[in-house]
C-alpha cells in the first residue's frame, strides 16, 4: 500500500506544482522573460516528477522486494537517502516556483499597499516551504559536528609541557625561574 501511496503522493504534488505554474503562465503573460522562467520550471518539474517516480519505483531489486523484504539492504536502496534526495530536490522546486512570482510583483503599476497585499498572498506559499523543511528535518539527522571535533581533540596528543589545565601553557618551567619569580 505505501508503494502506491508513494507514487500517488509524487504524482499529486507534480499535479499541484504544474497547477501553481499554469496560473502564473496565463498571469505573467505579458512578460517574455517571466513566460520563459515559468515554462522552464514546468519542465523542471516534470523531470523531477519522472526521475522520482523511476526512483520510487525501482529503489528495489526485485521490485517485488519493497513490500516482500521491507528495507532489506541486500534488496534496496537506504530509504532515509532516496527520502532524503526526493524532499530536499521537493523544496528546492517549492522555492523556485515561490520566488516567481516574487520577483514580479514589485514591478507592477499598483499603490505600495496593493503590492504588499499581493504579495503576501503569493508568499502564503511560502507555509508549504515549511512543511517542506519540516519533512526534511524529521528525514534527515544530521551528524553531531561539536561531539565529533570534541573527540577529535581528545585523541590528539600534546607536547610535554602542556598539561590538562591552559593556565600551564603560560607557565615557565621551574629550572628557567629566575628570583623575581620564586614563590
Amino acid at each position: 500500500m505505501s508503494f502506491i501511496a508513494e507514487l500517488f503522493f509524487g504524482t499529486s504534488l507534480t499535479s499541484i506544482k504544474l497547477s501553481i505554474l499554469w496560473f502564473y503562465d496565463t498571469l505573467f503573460s505579458v512578460n517574455d522573460t517571466m513566460l520563459r522562467v515559468t515554462r522552464a520550471t514546468a519542465i523542471l518539474c516534470v523531470i523531477w516528477y519522472l526521475t522520482v517516480t523511476f526512483v520510487i519505483i525501482f529503489q528495489c531489486n526485485p521490485v517485488s522486494a519493497y513490500w516482500e523484504s521491507v528495507d532489506s539492504p541486500l534488496y534496496c536502496l537506504s530509504s532515509p537517502a532516496v527520502l532524503l534526495g526526493y524532499e530536499m530536490s521537493n523544496l528546492f522546486l517549492d522555492v523556485t516556483i515561490l520566488c516567481i512570482p516574487v520577483t514580479i510583483v514589485p514591478r507592477l503599476r499598483l499603490s505600495t499597499p496593493k503590492k504588499a497585499t499581493v504579495l503576501g498572498i503569493f508568499l502564503l506559499g511560502a507555509l508549504v516551504c515549511v512543511c517542506s523543511i519540516l519533512r526534511l528535518t524529521a528525514i534527515w539527522k544530521p551528524p553531531d559536528v561539536l561531539q565529533n571535533c570534541k573527540s577529535l581533540l581528545s585523541q590528539l596528543s600534546f607536547p610535554k609541557y602542556a598539561s590538562s589545565s591552559s593556565a600551564s601553557l603560560f607557565q615557565v618551567p621551574n629550572d628557567t625561574k629566575s628570583e623575581a619569580y620564586a614563590e
